[in-house]
Order: structure tokens, then C-alpha cells, then sequence
């Protein structure tokens, strides 16, 4: 690990060292999140390069949240059927980064790898709240542009040939879910696969957010999201 070195404080708040002088590394989420941390010591850091991003992953046994120190921006982090990602630990060996878990599994952080340990690697992506339509605002659909025609055609049926997008969306700022429509992302080649949904409905004064999930092997990548009507991003 040649990057910096990050430490959560007594504060509560993640800093970054430059030089000899603690920088804090302020987001709310992840400071409302340790303060809320009753037995600290639950606290665990590991660190690892992915695809030339430097990453600081912080965990307790009810989350993971992920400084990427190449951005400067963060992210959650989950392994499936678990609370929190089952990494506790890591260490560069063999020119990998290798992690093991609470079972006494070694793996390797590898980008080329689409599962974990065997289990999907759930990509999921939440919009901020659409907001200043008013009351009873119908939305008719919306489209995605996402990065299409990911299927792999020699790959595992159907994950990999024929992978799906689910996308759901919260009138009431992420308290409740719509059930999730399924899209298709295109089979190999298919670029021109258009991401869309339908029948939206009515909006009240919390707005809208979207939600889009993929557990499917593939590579899943979002640019943008448009509302078709009222004209209106979610972004």
C-alpha cells in the first residue's frame, strides 16, 4: 500500500494524512453511521488497489462503506447474504490483492472476476430525489442509458448471455419500493438495447428516486437517467 494513510479519530470522523497534519474526510453518511456505532472496537480497516483505484474499505458487522482515494468519493460496499462485505483483512502477495474472511477463505480482488467466493456481486446504484413537480404529477417512463450489449455469448445461460437490469423506484424518499421491472442490458453486440420503463405513476411532494440493481456476471455501467415527461433528470 503506497497511498495515504487514513484513520478513523476519536471524533468519530475518517482523516487522511498529508504529511504529519490529519485531514478529515468528511461524509455525513459515514460519520452518522459511526457515531450510531455503540461498541466501536467492532471497527476494521483493510485496504487494496482496484483497476488503479486506491481503496480504504471501513467495516463493522452491519456495514462497509469504501474511500476511494483516486476520486476522493465514497461508497457502500455488501457481500451477498451478508450485512457488510465479508473481506477482514488484506494483504499484496503474488502480485494480488488476496482477502480473507470470517470462514477462514482466501480470495483474490480480481476485476476480471464477476462473482465472489461463488456468490454474485450485486451492483446497485440509488438516484438523488427528483423533486418540484406538483402533487399528483403523472410520470409516464423513464429511460436509462446504460452501457448495453454486455452479454457474453459463449457465457452462463441466462446470467451471462441474456443479463437483466431491475429498476424500481420510491415516491417517499427511499422509505418504500415499487416492485422492480426487469430490462434487458442486450446480448453480446446488442448496443442498441434501450433501457426503459413504463407506467411510472402519480408523484406526491417527496418526489422520485430510481433504483437500479444488476446481479447478473456482467459489467454494468449507467451514464444518466431521463424522465420523459416532465422533462427532468434524475441524476
Amino acid at each position: 500500500w503506497t497511498n495515504k494513510i487514513v484513520m478513523v479519530g476519536h471524533d468519530g470522523v475518517p482523516y487522511r494524512l498529508e504529511g504529519w497534519s490529519p485531514q478529515p474526510i468528511r461524509y455525513l453518511p459515514v460519520m452518522r453511521a459511526i457515531e450510531a456505532l455503540e461498541d466501536k472496537s467492532e471497527l476494521e480497516a483493510s485496504v487494496y488497489v482496484h483497476e488503479g483505484h486506491a481503496i480504504w474499505a471501513l467495516s463493522c458487522n452491519s456495514w462497509t462503506w469504501c474511500y476511494d482515494l483516486t476520486t476522493n468519493e465514497w461508497h457502500e460496499r455488501v457481500s451477498y447474504g451478508r450485512d457488510r462485505w465479508r473481506c477482514k483483512a488484506t494483504v499484496k502477495a503474488f502480485g494480488k490483492w488476496v482477502g480473507g474472511d470470517d470462514t477462514g477463505k482466501l480470495f483474490a480482488i480480481d476485476p476480471a472476476h464477476k462473482k465472489e467466493c461463488g456468490d454474485p456481486l450485486v451492483w446497485q446504484v440509488t438516484s438523488a430525489t427528483a423533486t418540484g413537480f406538483p402533487n399528483g404529477t403523472i410520470i409516464p417512463g423513464a429511460e436509462f442509458d446504460m452501457l448495453a450489449g454486455v452479454g457474453v455469448a459463449n457465457g452462463e445461460e441466462p446470467i451471462e448471455t441474456d443479463p437483466e437490469v431491475l429498476i424500481d423506484w420510491s415516491f417517499n424518499g427511499g422509505v418504500t419500493w415499487s416492485e422492480p421491472e426487469t430490462c434487458k442490458l442486450g446480448q453480446q453486440g446488442e448496443y442498441d438495447t434501450e433501457i426503459r420503463i413504463n407506467r411510472i405513476g402519480a408523484v406526491g411532494n417527496r418526489g422520485i428516486q430510481f433504483r437500479l440493481t444488476v446481479s447478473d456476471p456482467v459489467d454494468a455501467t449507467l451514464f444518466s437517467g431521463d424522465m420523459r415527461d416532465p422533462k427532468a433528470k434524475a441524476s
